[in-house]
């Protein structure tokens, strides 16, 4: 537990600025995109998508204050921020690849439904992690500059995030411009890419989190890696959910030993390993070093095959 008029320790601050990469990824492609794909890909009518949004802006307005209340309430052991935070990342995962892959074979009526409901489910997930995410940074610390240094790394990852979408934006419209380009199909696999992405930098970061706390037996590098875990294996069961149903679409079964898939399977069994040595484990000290060898050991294994 960090200490609140203390200095954050740099793994801290990073842990708390890294998921912002993925939430201004998210939010960006979002707001700047998704207006153009529905209407010159999706065809459905700019005055159908002006009322979705405005919906979507209205309940934000709700939601944001809900979300307050709710995570101010909490009184859960896990934490009263951590547990919305980690509660929200399936439904930001599964609406963010809603409102991109829509199924083909709808149309009229029931595609605007369809992107109602994935926009709404999108903006109300996020909701659930932006609120309780920014409460965090102001309870890490009382001292005026440090939480200055936390919003200002969270902004930074934000940022990070939302030139990333652009570049996505860049790759979607040249698709459109191509005239046997499938803009759709990117679409969706950019989605799916950024959800694996999000999976990957919490695994990589749990791998880092676990040399330090070795090295310099820093209890907080520990704490890090530990909390980080749950994130991981939700991101993995969502995406190896979500990469099923593009398989069935692709090669006509939900599962084959594509790489992808299966980089992601080992993942969700390092995860559910990890989480039980912690539960298995009696001293937390003995905990700590055995299940830090085994993610360090893991992951340096697991980089070494993804170059060979």
């Amino acid at each position: 537990m960090i200490e609140k008029n203390a200095k954050a320790p740099l793994g801290t601050t990073i842990s708390y600025g890294m998921p912002a990469i993925g939430a201004g990824y998210m939010y960006l492609l979002m707001s700047l995109y998704v207006m153009k794909f529905s209407t010159d890909v999706l065809l459905i009518a700019p005055a159908v998508m002006g009322v979705i949004f405005s919906i979507s802006r209205i309940w934000d307005a709700i939601s944001d204050p809900i979300a307050g209340y709710l995570s101010d309430r909490t009184t859960i052991k896990f934490g009263r921020r951590r547990t919305w935070m980690l509660l929200s990342f399936i439904p930001i995962a599964f609406g963010f690849l809603a409102v991109f892959s829509p199924p083909e074979s709808m149309q009229g009526q029931s595609l605007d439904l369809w992107m109602m409901i994935a926009i709404l489910s999108f903006y109300s997930a996020i909701t659930l992690f932006n609120v309780p995410h920014m409460a965090l940074g102001a309870e890490l610390s009382e001292d005026y500059h440090e939480r200055t240094r936390l919003f200002g790394v969270r902004h930074i990852g934000f940022t990070l995030g939302s030139i990333l979408s652009l570049v996505s934006m860049s790759l979607l419209i040249s698709e459109e411009n191509n005239p046997t380009g499938n803009v759709r199909e990117l679409a969706s696999n950019l989605a799916l890419f950024a959800v694996a992405v999000m999976s990957l930098m919490i695994f990589f970061s749990m791998g880092i989190s676990s040399i330090i706390g070795l090295i310099f037996k820093s209890p907080t590098s520990f704490t890090i890696s530990r909390s980080l875990s749950p994130i991981g294996l939700i991101m993995s069961i969502v995406v190896l959910i979500t990469g099923s149903i593009w398989g069935n679409l692709t090669w006509g079964t939900y599962w084959v030993w594509d790489p992808r898939l299966t980089s992601f399977a080992i993942l969700l069994c390092f995860y559910v390993g990890y989480i039980l040595l912690w539960q298995a484990i009696k001293s937390l000290e003995k905990a700590a070093n055995v299940t830090s060898l085994f993610c360090s050991r893991f992951v340096t294994s697991y980089e070494c095959h993804c170059n060979a």
